[in-house]
């Protein structure tokens, strides 16, 4: 068998059992796995699991690593967890609000075991802690990823968040019905989420969102004082502009 061939059959193989281009090493033979690591088609993210390579990516490139990131997390998270885990708020929004750039951690809640730090490729990492009492009743799903539901997300989310990165918290805010918002804010009980949710709401021009919120909230018994959680210089996106999708959202920010 010519070389060529030998290495179409044994990437022929790895296609074959690779999921979103994740590859775990139980699933190739020892020398299927290591004849396609050292042609540079198989580069190893943790122990045990790995990523498909094109041809001509070098050793070190990180793009190939940025481009597959929450796909791999997909699937080692649900090989790891199963559906006992969720993204924790602030990735659940980054990725409802369109944002799928590779953050340096992100930060995982499981309903059992799991607990501590788990180092990726290039410096990235997960921090996975158990906190099944506050575990989603039903988290979402996004491509793959158990996440908050945005409502619960913007209801959990800390306040630096607004600050931080208003623009997807605008996205997500617009793109999240009053009667949502008020359902996870009175499950949480969170007085401070409450005043942010409509002083934001109020601060983008959603007024008439915003009072259906604190009128739920008052009726049962939240007293609620909006606050603007924006920075003042933060810029808003229009109203009369519908939000297709988030990417549409953002383009209208940036």
């Amino acid at each position: 068998m010519s070389p060529n061939e030998l290495l179409a059959r044994h990437l022929k193989t790895a296609v074959k059992v690779a999921r979103n281009n994740v590859v775990r090493s139980n699933e190739l033979t020892a020398r299927t796995r290591q004849f396609l690591a050292e042609k540079g088609y198989l580069r190893e993210v943790i122990k045990g699991w790995y990523l498909l390579a094109p041809p001509g990516v070098r050793s070190g490139e990180t793009a190939l690593w940025h481009g597959n990131f929450w796909s791999f997390l997909s699937e080692y998270l649900k090989d790891r967890f199963d559906r006992d885990y969720c993204l924790a708020a602030e990735a659940s929004l980054d990725l409802w609000g369109g944002k799928t750039q590779t953050p340096p951690q992100v930060t995982v809640i499981t309903k059992r075991g799991g607990v501590g730090k788990t180092d990726l490729a290039f410096g990235t990492s997960l921090m996975i802690y158990r906190d099944e009492p506050r575990f989603p009743e039903e988290p979402g799903d996004f491509e793959g990823l158990n996440v908050m539901p945005p409502a619960m997300a913007l209801a959990k989310v800390s306040a630096t968040y607004f600050k931080k990165d208003d623009v997807t918290a605008q996205i997500v805010l617009r793109g999240t019905s009053a009667a949502d918002l008020a359902r996870e804010l009175l499950r949480w009980g969170k007085v401070p989420s409450a005043n942010r949710i409509v002083g934001a709401l109020n601060a983008m021009g959603e007024a008439a969102k915003a009072v259906d919120v604190r009128k739920t909230l008052n009726a049962a018994g939240l007293n609620v004082e909006p606050e603007n959680p924006f920075e003042d210089y933060a810029v808003f996106l229009s109203a009369e502009i519908p939000t297709v999708s988030p990417y549409a959202g953002r383009i209208h920010l940036l």
